[in-house]
């Protein structure tokens, strides 16, 4: 390209330019091959390419034989087809390919020459240990799955073929073994080398010998990597990192180290029982010694081991009893509540809260897995629960099939799709989706409790719904609906909205119309952060957050509580004396529990958010329609709503300049010298109040459940009625239609 930098022109002929013309002969005649994928207009691709290719120079001067390793380095710009085929979307990307096949993870290690050259050498490096006495493997370790290899010489291609084999599975749970000339002959017939597979002492899998060619790299790499790739792996310390990678939620075992026969059962179950998930779910055991910490997060500690639970990377899911592990399809069917979002709305959701969806049992996991991806997944009713449950930040496009409305959004949405993926976002955090609302009928149907559509006699398509921790956001995705106004939204959605304080005097010109909750922890890293911060998330646009860190004399029996703070009217910051006691590791409690404290929104209605209140939900209003300069009778009623309103009642609280609503006062008879009054707005039929009545103590409250049942006093209200079929087609409006 013209355009491309001088830096990223190769230094040394050490880097080969990999093209389409001579990709697969490289990739199959090499035993090692890593690929830098770059374009020329990147400023990192153009900033990495010295350094690579003095990596490059640094490999070479090791003098390997040829075929055992080729530095190249293909340009994405020209080569569109070969960045397509290996799913090639953020550069620079390096790329190890071995034997052929591209291995599962690409290179992350520090872009520095010693690095990269270390990296690659360590690739080379022969995984297969030599034994010089059949003693030494009587002392093999009975934690580990073992491969030997009886052979004559190092030198023949039996071997050769054997440590490619290995080199591919290095990384995996399997150590590699290989005795020579007389040290093998006891167990091999003369002349004819062997492989053996040796098993550990959990596996319920016989050891077993290898029948097929030696010669045959793919039919002995088909031998070897079950062996090296359990059903059933164990995770530690060192190696969670790689499992986490593989994208796939947990099954796992935390057992005691000594106890050898909960494994093996743990290991029976899967085999014989779920076998056909294992595209879905990692099966995993560990010490549950080790990993005290997050059994702690499941109220659970050595003493109840063993257990079994699932970690979706944002939640862990405690099997209720383990014993039950040995009834016949327990196992199974707590996975398929996993799958179905069962477990997660038990866990998130108040009753009244879930719209619950007819069971369904999803056997595509994988597959909705890889699309969240690669770009835009197609929410079906077969996955939308599991999506829900396992990601933080969820975006959905309900379309309709042939609009161009829709088409044009959904375009943009997979340009989103592109621009976020360079953006290394973790799995569990963001999914976008997509819903056909001609095909998905009962999920068009099934989130519409925010929704104000239902007023008119239309669909609008395409809308799009923003989801948080499994909750319907009241909100909506509030953002021009272009790439970059959808990129810039779901960062800041991402964005940590917990504020870190030392002490209480920093809250100053608290927000009126937001609650504001502080939290006491140790520190950052404990779970209990993880479940604040995404009660925080679901909870942003209603309420502040803030954390204040480690212990003192004065805050020792806060630690690990919650409590409300607000501006009171005399302007100091006042902590109330309720505070959580639940579990800070239970999203549904502390969700619960801050939800129901959460001040109301008491806000002045203005033309700019005219849009916002019309789509935020369909509770009622409660309006205080005032003078500008009547700032008393504004103070008293945000005091009786604080005291008297609760998040039960379903009403929307706001403000408005009497004068404004001049119209609105018309058509009840009155004026703006009968200022402060109070309107009540449910869509169907607005109600005036007398504003000194609504002051009364106790008396709000009446009024509001007489409201919600139906009956109102009707000494002191008066009722317009929106719906009259004298003047049907003059009288559907909503308040904004009055105001100017």
């Amino acid at each position: 390209m013209d355009n491309i930098d001088s830096s990223c022109e190769p230094t040394g002929n050490s880097v080969v330019e990999i093209t389409q013309s001579n990709i697969d002969s490289t990739i199959a005649s090499n035993e090692l091959v890593f690929i830098n994928f770059y374009t020329g207009w990147c400023s990192f691709s153009r900033l990495l390419m010295p350094i690579y290719h003095d990596a490059a120079d640094e490999v070479m001067k090791a003098g390997y034989d040829t075929g055992k390793v080729v530095v190249g380095k293909v340009d994405c710009d020209k080569e569109h087809e070969i960045a397509s085929r290996f799913n090639i979307t953020k550069y620079p990307t390096l790329q190890l390919f071995r034997n052929g096949s591209p291995t599962k993870k690409e290179y992350r290690g520090q872009r520095s020459v010693k690095a990269i050259t270390e990296f690659i050498k360590y690739q080379l490096m022969d995984p297969v240990i030599q034994f010089n006495h059949l003693k030494e493997l009587q002392n093999l370790s009975e934690n580990k799955r073992h491969i030997i290899g009886y052979m004559d010489r190092r030198d023949q291609p039996e071997y050769d073929v054997f440590r490619r084999a290995a080199a591919s599975l290095k990384d995996e749970s399997c150590l590699f073994y290989v005795g020579f000339g007389e040290v093998s002959q006891q167990i091999r017939p003369p002349g004819q080398p062997i492989v053996v597979f040796r098993n550990d002492k959990t596996s319920v899998e016989p050891d077993e010998t290898y029948h097929g060619s030696l010669l045959n790299y793919d039919e002995l790499h088909a031998w070897m990597e079950p062996k090296c790739i359990p059903l059933v792996r164990e995770i530690t310390l060192e190696n969670a990192e790689k499992f986490t990678e593989e994208g796939l939620p947990f099954l796992i075992l935390f057992h005691h180290p000594s106890d050898t026969e909960s494994v093996k059962k743990y290991k029976e179950i899967v085999s014989t029982e779920l076998e056909s998930e294992k595209q879905n779910i990692n099966f995993l055991t560990g010490d549950g010694v080790k990993f005290e910490h997050p059994m702690n997060h499941l109220k659970k500690s050595v003493s109840d081991l063993p257990l079994i639970a699932i970690d979706s990377y944002r939640h862990m899911f405690l099997f209720p009893e383990y014993k039950n592990i040995e009834k016949p399809g327990k196992l199974k069917q707590f996975l398929q509540d996993f799958y179905s979002g069962k477990l997660s709305r038990d866990l998130h959701l108040k009753p009244e809260e879930i719209n619950v969806m007819p069971k369904r049992n999803t056997k595509n996991i994988q597959s909705t897995i890889e699309a969240i991806r690669n770009g835009v997944v197609e929410i079906t009713g077969s996955n939308i629960d599991y999506v829900l449950a396992n990601y933080e930040l969820v975006l959905i496009v309900y379309y309709c099939e042939g609009d161009p409305a829709s088409a044009r959004l959904l375009h943009t949405f997979d340009n989103v799709a592109r621009e976020i993926k360079d953006a290394r976002i973790s799995y569990g955090e963001l999914a976008l989706g997509k819903v056909d609302c001609v095909k998905e009928d009962a999920i068009r149907n099934r989130f519409q409790q925010y929704d104000t559509s239902y007023l008119y006699s239309y669909e609008l398509y395409p809308t799009v719904k923003l989801f948080t921790n499994g909750l319907l956001s009241k909100h909506g995705c509030r953002c021009k609906q272009t790439v970059q106004g959808f990129v810039d939204f779901i960062k800041e959605q991402l964005r940590d909205p917990i504020i870190v304080i030392k002490s209480l005097d920093e809250l100053h010109d608290l927000n009126e119309n937001k609650g504001h909750i502080v939290a006491y922890l140790v520190c950052k890293d404990q779970y209990e952060y993880k479940i604040l911060r995404n009660v925080a998330t679901s909870l942003r646009e209603e309420c502040q957050f803030y954390v204040m860190f480690g212990y003192s004399e004065q805050r020792t029996n806060l630690t690990g509580k919650l409590r409300v703070v607000f501006r009171s009217t005399g302007g100091c910051t006042v902590e109330l004396r309720d505070k959580y006691d639940g579990s800070m590791c239970n999203f549904s409690e502390v969700y619960t529990w801050v939800n129901q404290r959460i001040f109301p929104l008491l806000r002045e209605i203005t033309s700019d958010i005219e849009d916002e209140l019309r789509m935020k939900d369909n509770y009622p209003f409660i309006i205080l329609l005032h003078l500008t300069s009547d700032t008393e009778s504004v103070k008293q009623y945000k005091e009786v709503i604080r005291k008297e309103f609760t998040p039960e009642k379903r009403f929307t609280v706001l403000l408005a300049d009497g004068r404004k609503f001049e119209h609105l006062l018309v058509r009840f008879g009155k004026t703006i010298t009968d200022l402060p009054l109070i309107a009540v707005d449910n869509y169907k039929n607005i109600r005036i109040f007398d504003y000194n009545t609504m002051m009364e103590p106790g008396k709000l409250e009446r009024i509001l459940n007489d409201i919600e049942r139906g009956q109102i006093d009707q000494c002191h209200v008066t009722v317009y009625s929106r719906l009259t079929p004298m003047d049907y087609t003059n009288d559907v409006y909503s308040v904004f239609e009055l105001f100017e």
